[in-house]
């Protein structure tokens, strides 16, 4: 792992990870709904405005974008994954309901485009087009139109179709594109100034905010509004604590950490083989309990890390599983 790598940062990743494995440990007990309610709000938004604003950071440091530098981009690493896992989740629920005797009615152009194969899918393409948008408002300003106007309209016709053909996490989808990149810039220019402990108190005291809006149940902010915002907060607030350098930490522990986006991809893939072996042998899981989420989010997280591991030893398939090269990095 890079030795200037804000280790600070993968530990927000981990924690949101595992965050989106409590979120998807459904249904619950009713005094139970608060725990999934709080991640949901935070932990997709995160890895959508912190990935943004990375994105937008190294464009900006390698100078004009061209066609002939698009895989400067590196798209593999989110594309192979998703390629990847999207014909495994599908092959995994026809097998599903092959054996339950039913007939298996699969949205292709969802699966395929808009991540219909699992429920957590849906973030790469949406990550995808935010930044097709946010290159394309890049381009128009350096005065390349047709290049900016043509990414610009490309994102927002995806987002559109995505949205009115009702796609899991498209629902208004070019409002939230818009929103998702506005937090990312403005993200990066609160950077550049100083005062980092209030920058960490005022993203502390808009995160405590969506929160209690989120768990009082006040519809005072629709979600369109609230996810972007709270996306915004939590990666101002993860930026603004001190940097912790890989120096100082195990190599186990930081493997442990780049482990995040792989945890994930995959963790729904184990939702299902874990309650399915628990439903078989008489004791069904759900509905869940706050120390049952726990429990059994903690036990998938630690099946996922083995299965990464067990990936990694071979060199395509940590390519084409985990999006990764020679070394492993944390995504997103």
């Amino acid at each position: 792992m890079d030795a200037q790598r804000n280790v600070t940062l993968d530990l927000w990743r981990l924690f949101f990870a595992f965050g989106v494995v409590i979120i998807h440990l459904a249904p619950n007990q009713p005094h139970a709904e608060w725990l999934g309610g709080s991640f949901n709000v935070f932990c997709v938004p995160f890895f959508i405005v912190i990935g943004l604003f990375y994105f937008d950071r190294k464009q900006n440091r390698s100078g004009s974008f061209s066609w002939s530098k698009l895989h400067e981009l590196h798209l593999h690493r989110l594309l192979l994954p998703y390629l990847f896992w999207t014909l495994a989740y599908l092959g995994m629920r026809g097998a599903k309901h092959a054996f339950q005797g039913e007939s298996l009615h699969a949205d292709l152009i969802g699966a395929a485009f808009y991540g219909e194969s699992a429920v957590q899918m849906y973030f790469i393409p949406l990550l995808l087009t935010c930044q097709a948008l946010l290159l394309g408002l890049r381009q128009l300003s350096g005065q390349k139109y047709v290049l900016g106007g043509t990414l610009i309209a490309a994102s927002l016709l995806f987002s559109y179709v995505g949205s009115v053909r009702h796609y899991f996490g498209f629902d208004h989808a070019v409002e939230m594109s818009c929103l998702y990149v506005a937090a990312a810039v403005l993200l990066g220019k609160v950077q550049r100034l100083d005062w980092r402990w209030l920058k960490g108190v005022l993203s502390a005291a808009i995160g405590g905010a969506l929160l209690f809006l989120t768990l009082t149940e006040k519809p005072w902010l629709d979600s369109m509004y609230m996810k972007p915002l709270a996306g915004y907060a939590a990666a101002s607030f993860a930026l603004a604590l001190p940097a912790i350098s890989s120096k100082s930490l195990s190599k186990t522990l930081l493997t442990l950490l780049s482990c995040s986006y792989g945890i994930y991809l995959m963790h729904h893939a184990w939702i299902e083989v874990i309650e399915f072996a628990a439903q078989k042998s008489g004791h069904p899981l759900p509905p869940y309990s706050v120390p049952g989420k726990m429990v059994i989010a903690l036990l998938i997280c630690a099946c996922c890390v083995a299965s990464i591991g067990i990936i990694r030893l071979n060199p395509m398939a940590r390519r084409f599983l985990l999006g990764e090269g020679s070394a492993a990095k944390s995504r997103p």
